[in-house]
C-alpha cells in the first residue's frame, strides 16, 4: 500500500502546442523505487495505447541519471 494524493488534471500553463492539448496532473507521495515503477508502468501503458505521454519530474530525472 502506497499513500498517494492524486489531484485532478488541469490544463498546462501552455495548454496547446502544435494542435495537441497538454494537461498537468499533480501526484503527491513519498518518493521511492515503488513510485518510479508505478509511473514507468503507466508511461508504458499509454505508449502502447498510442497516446503521447511525457512524465516530468525533477526527482525522477535525477534518479534515472543516478542509475546510468
Amino acid at each position: 500500500n502506497i499513500p498517494i494524493m492524486l489531484y485532478k488534471p488541469i490544463p498546462a500553463p501552455i495548454d496547446k502546442i502544435k494542435n495537441k492539448f497538454r494537461w498537468r496532473i499533480i501526484i503527491k507521495c513519498k518518493f521511492g523505487e515503488d513510485i518510479i515503477k508505478i509511473l514507468n508502468d503507466c508511461n508504458e501503458f499509454f505508449i502502447k495505447k498510442n497516446n503521447n505521454v511525457n512524465i516530468n519530474g525533477y526527482n525522477i530525472i535525477r534518479k534515472r541519471r543516478n542509475e546510468l
